[in-house]
């Protein structure tokens, strides 16, 4: 669900291909940069999102999120890590397409679910990656 459209994931996620050299050989990883968002935030969303309280969430992403709001300040960190050999992790939070994101019929139970699920998902995989 979340592949499927890239409007749908922009807003929470990010993707890039990570060239790696191996045996002499480029191969390319994908890369998810992401919110940050905690497992428990999830369950939260979900009652505030029966409740219809948007701004809510709004305001936990952007406690959450606060170094990521200013999108020249995500693009200068991400270069100082890509040049310090590590992935460019930080994702830009822009307050307002999320909220309308949110607002829109998308946003439900099955999409906090899909999301929470990806979000464990690539934990896992980078913690087993190593």
């Amino acid at each position: 669900q979340l592949e499927s459209g890239k409007n749908q994931s922009s807003v929470f996620l990010g993707k890039y291909f990570d060239e790696n050299k191996k045996d002499n050989k480029t191969i390319y990883v994908p890369i998810y940069q992401k919110l940050n968002i905690e497992k428990s935030m999830f369950f939260t969303f979900k009652k505030l999102t029966e409740n219809g309280r948007f701004d809510k969430i709004i305001d936990l992403l952007e406690m959450q999120n606060n170094n990521y709001m200013d999108e020249e300040k995500v693009i200068n960190h991400n270069n100082e890590r890509k040049s310090n050999g590590f992935t460019q992790n930080a994702f830009y939070f822009n307050k307002n397409k999320c909220l309308d994101f949110i607002k829109s019929s998308k946003w439900n139970f099955d999409y906090i679910d899909s999301l929470m699920l990806f979000y464990e998902y690539n934990k896992l995989y980078i913690l087993y990656s190593k």
